[in-house]
């Protein structure tokens, strides 16, 4: 039986428009993908979210994630692209499973890395390609794609838009501060892909990317990014809050969602369910780069050079999606602090929670998993509450983080076959400087 056949078609398909965060634009969803940024220098937030049609939400419980997928694509895209495109975007971007298990009673863990590179990047990262594919061909354009990443993002991007005839894929990475498995998965030889291993920090990749992209002088090549600085990396990311809502929400409560943060573009997208109306409260957890829970605190924001933890795709001091946050929140402190509460783990307490869950629920986490978990038991002890229903969200394969793994555990982890398979693969990337000027020359040649 098909989707529309359940009854689950969205009736009177609402045209959804974007806005900068800085200014009164209004744009299409196909102009805010492939503007990356807005001209303001803000970031694309719709202008409003989409209104579910159904009578009953909590039907939506019946559906799986492939299908709850196309129908929240065409919920978001379909008065645009119509909804044979939004099946065939769906389909081809989340044809994993998403699953989530419960480690302890009301405390469940939603495993986010079952697509082809094992991290939460493929759910955005994949959708917002096949987005690309179709307008490209129909405007018969070209399009150079720059993406800076902390560990994960990369490799989601580089996979994602590989091959693809239209696009020139261009992912920086600090070199030295992701792990070996990470670096591998990025600078596998990819059609159309360049890895640039940049001899800097996260914040200095992404501050390459940012300037290249106000560039006047590099217009002709057509510049987007896959970062989630892309707000079409974050609409495919609200569905799998929905998901959760409708699966684990009880009558009268909001499910608990924390969230390993970094950019806080995953968190952002969360902040997008609940003000569609879905159940939900969130976490955001933070190693020690924890400039949102000192901005939470004194209400003043200030950003820090990253430091380099375990945790290492949450390695960011100046987090672009804050940007976000503030605009939905209408720069108001307090409310944030109403729907987001912030943590602070540390590297030590990582690998203690990593060693407490193995150790009493056979159950293995990576160390992103590891800092979500404990935000949980930080929030249960600051509200004296622990029956609340928790989701961790694992956004990475403990496989990709040995050291972590073994300084915790004192054992290797097992690599998956498709990661063995990976570890295979030819490799290399392009050793840059950290000078604007060289990265420009690059993307000139």
């Amino acid at each position: 039986m098909t989707i529309k056949e359940q009854g689950y078609c969205i009736n009177n398909m609402e045209h959804i428009f974007y806005t900068s965060s800085r200014s009164k634009q209004k744009v299409t969803f196909s102009e805010a993908i492939f503007s990356g940024q807005a001209s303001d220098g803000g970031l694309f937030f719709p202008i409003a979210l989409p209104k579910l049609q159904q009578k009953d939400l909590g039907d939506l419980k019946k559906l799986t994630f492939a299908e709850l997928s196309f129908f929240l694509t065409t919920a978001w895209l379909g008065a645009e692209f119509g909804e044979e495109v939004c099946n065939d975007i769906s389909s081809a971007a989340h044809n994993f499973p998403l699953p989530f298990s419960e480690i302890r009673k009301n405390r469940f863990v939603l495993e986010l890395f079952h697509g082809p590179t094992q991290s939460f990047k493929d759910v955005g990262a994949r959708f917002l390609a096949q987005c690309m594919k179709h307008v490209l061909k129909k405007r018969s354009e070209e399009l150079t794609i720059l993406t800076a990443t902390s560990g994960d993002t990369g490799s989601a991007v580089a996979d994602a838009f590989a091959g693809m005839s239209e696009v020139r894929t261009f992912i920086l990475f600090p070199d030295g501060q992701i792990s070996d498995v990470q670096r591998q998965q990025i600078c596998m030889k990819r059609e159309g892909v360049t890895p640039i291993a940049l001899q800097g920090n996260f914040d200095d990749c992404q501050r390459l990317v940012k300037q290249a992209m106000a560039d006047k002088t590099l217009k002709h090549l057509n510049l987007s990014s896959a970062n989630s600085i892309n707000v079409g990396r974050l609409v495919p990311q609200t569905f799998y809050y929905v998901y959760l809502a409708v699966q684990l929400a009880k009558e009268k409560e909001e499910v608990l969602c924390c969230v390993p943060s970094g950019n806080f573009g995953n968190v952002t997208a969360g902040l997008m369910a609940k003000h569609m109306g879905f159940p939900l409260r969130f976490i955001a957890a933070t190693n020690a780069n924890d400039v949102i829970p000192r901005y939470f605190q004194t209400g003043t924001f200030s950003a820090m050079p990253s430091v380099a933890t375990y945790s290492n795709a949450m390695d960011v001091g100046n987090p672009s999606n804050l940007e976000r946050i503030q605009f939905m929140y209408e720069q108001n402190v307090q409310k944030m602090r109403d729907d987001l509460f912030a943590t602070v783990t540390s590297d030590a307490r990582t690998l203690e929670v990593m060693n407490e869950v193995y150790t009493q629920d056979h159950y293995l986490l990576d160390p992103h998993g590891a800092v979500a978990w404990d935000g949980v038991d930080q929030y249960f002890n600051a509200h004296a509450a622990n029956q609340q229903t928790s989701v961790s969200l694992a956004t990475a394969h403990p496989a990709k983080f040995e050291r972590a793994v073994k300084d915790a555990l004192g054992f290797s982890p097992e690599l998956p076959l498709v990661m063995q398979e990976q570890m295979k693969q030819l490799s290399g990337a392009i050793e840059l400087e950290h000078s604007y000027e060289a990265f420009k020359h690059l993307l000139r040649s």
